[in-house]
């Protein structure tokens, strides 16, 4: 059993972030949301997966 759930990061919510400078832009970092058939991650060989409480903490302090 796992203890991921699904994301409900979105495109829109992750570009959201790069407007607001949380991210860099997506033609330069290249940055993408889960496909919502993902509970768990499955980053591709050259991606990370992070947190975005961690900017949604930032975005609620503005």
């Amino acid at each position: 059993m796992s203890n991921w759930r699904p994301s409900t990061m979105t495109e829109d919510r992750l570009q959201d972030f790069a407007e607001k400078g949380l991210l860099p832009p997506k033609a330069g970092a290249h940055w993408r949301a889960p496909l919502a058939e993902h509970e768990e991650p499955q980053p591709k060989a050259d991606e990370i997966v992070s947190d975005p409480s961690v900017p949604q903490v930032a975005l609620e302090g503005n």
